[in-house]
């Protein structure tokens, strides 16, 4: 009977999470993690320019993308805006974006706000170039997904936005995304 017992116990613990005992919001957290592609864009008709005094703001709200990932695969929609240097009326590729990028895993979705540098990024050949977005975003609104105790630490959440461009389409426009979902 004690060796039933023990063997009980032992069964118990083996199958206790790994997240038991410690912050409960962990059993709650769902991990995003991965890469978001959109299709080639061509800026004429989903961009719009305007100059801001010695900055030029370009916005875009490119054709629906894909996410592949944990948790899984997702569409996906994104708008951005560049705040870019200029130097003798034209763009230095340097400056500031902010943007929405929603992901909906059919049911459950995630609305993410975006806040990063972006700069030119390796060879800019002539008519063309690549330019690269480091920074964080945060949860803006989230559906389906579970939802934990107060007075947890808030979402983790980082991305990177590879843009490579020839004339005035993107040929490669991709979010690599990781966000701790509580």
């Amino acid at each position: 009977m004690r060796r039933i017992g023990l063997v009980a116990v032992l069964l118990a613990l083996v199958a206790t999470p790994a997240w038991a005992g410690s912050d409960p919001a962990a059993a709650d957290a769902t991990r995003v993690k991965g890469k978001v592609v959109f299709p080639v864009t061509d800026a004429r008709t989903a961009c719009s320019f305007q100059p801001q005094g010695t900055k030029l703001k370009e916005h875009c709200v490119p054709a629906f993308g894909s996410f592949a990932g944990i948790p899984g695969a997702a569409g996906a929609s994104v708008g951005w805006t560049w705040l870019l240097q200029t130097e003798n009326g034209k763009s230095t590729g340097k400056g500031t974006e902010t943007g929405i990028l929603k992901l909906n895993f059919g049911g459950r979705t995630l609305e993410l706000a975006l806040t990063g540098r972006v700069k030119p990024f390796g060879t800019q050949p002539a008519g063309g170039g690549r330019t690269k977005t480091t920074g964080t975003c945060k949860v803006k609104k989230k559906t389906g997904f579970a939802r934990t105790v107060a007075g947890t630490v808030g979402p983790t959440c980082t991305y990177t936005f590879d843009a490579t461009y020839k004339g005035t389409v993107y040929t490669k426009l991709v979010f690599t995304i990781d966000v701790q979902v509580v």
